[in-house]
């Protein structure tokens, strides 16, 4: 067989092989980063919450908070 000839198939096929690889990882890669939109079973829940917390921030305790999230 000639070089010509082989480098060709060989150029072609490694051609079809990397293109069909960097598909997957293109679709794999959108699967990713959108699995929130995808997921059904995914639930945003909003509310609104008023509550006095002291005027100073470094008052503001992680049990103040727990207490109004209650």
């Amino acid at each position: 067989m000639k070089w010509r000839k082989l480098n060709r198939i060989l150029h072609r096929d490694l051609g079809y092989f990397f293109t069909g690889m960097i598909l997957i990882y293109a679709i794999s890669g959108l699967a990713i980063n959108h699995l929130r939109d995808w997921n059904p079973s995914y639930h945003v829940e909003v509310r609104n919450v008023k509550f006095d917390l002291p005027e100073e921030y470094h008052l503001i305790t992680e049990d103040i908070i727990k207490k109004e999230f209650k």
